[in-house]
């Protein structure tokens, strides 16, 4: 059940904003007033801005996240479960996603010529496909993020499952994933790297060898079976 019978409007100059990240995100609030605190930015000297919202979305996507990936059919361990959940909920991933909504465009700020600059050069990035992981600008956009998602958990009574429904789509968890996965193939190039250290030099080299001598082996078995087959052919 909600909490408000009636729509709560928000003022008129974060009307038309408010209109544009409900199409955004796919809801449509009851009340109106706590999207345009999400999208109040600390620059804009109004009494609320974003930011207590922005505290309560890290804490719901977290355990939205975490919820999700615990029930998931392949049931991960522990590692695994904090790596993926990072890798969905931090700053720089839900940044990326705040920047192909076009969040920002939609925030109420004051005075940022800077942050406007950054937040642009990031966004560009984000739309070339490049990697701006470490580059300035990307904090806001994922603070935005999680103070629209904090605005639609209170909206909808604290009702978690709703607010995973809503996001979920959003968040582009296939994404994620890919992102799961080099992170898998870089443990992998790491494990193998430091295998010297680990086993010791000559214990390596002796390893080494051995694949070395089995990739041989399986090479000249190849060409033996290419050899016997264009004798065949000949023969015929």
């Amino acid at each position: 059940m909600k909490l408000f019978t009636r729509q709560l409007q928000p003022s008129p100059e974060m009307k038309e904003r408010v209109t544009a990240v409900e199409r955004i995100v796919g809801y449509d609030f009851v009340d109106k007033t706590l999207l345009e605190e999400a999208l109040t930015h600390p620059s804009s000297c109004r009494p609320n801005s974003y930011q207590r919202l922005e505290l309560l979305g890290d804490s719901a996507l977290n355990h939205a996240v975490t919820k999700y990936l615990f029930r998931d059919s392949r049931k991960f361990n522990e590692e695994e479960l904090t790596n993926r959940r990072n890798d969905t909920v931090s700053n720089p991933y839900l940044a990326r996603i705040g920047a192909r909504l076009g969040l920002y465009d939609c925030l109420l700020r004051y005075n940022t010529p800077d942050l406007d600059d950054q937040v642009a050069k990031f966004t560009e990035g984000v739309i070339k496909g490049k990697d701006m992981t470490g580059s300035a600008g990307y904090k806001v956009l994922a603070d935005v993020v999680e103070s629209v998602a904090a605005a639609v958990y209170v909206d909808l009574n604290y009702d978690l499952d709703k607010l995973w429904k809503i996001f979920k789509p959003l968040l582009d968890l296939e994404k994620s994933d890919c992102m799961m996965k080099t992170r898998e193939s870089d443990s992998m190039l790491g494990y193998i790297t430091s295998l010297p250290y680990t086993l010791g030099a000559k214990a390596y080299r002796v390893i080494i060898s051995l694949l070395v001598f089995c990739l041989r082996g399986i090479i000249l078995l190849v060409i033996v079976c290419v050899w016997a087959k264009l004798e065949d052919c000949f023969a015929q």
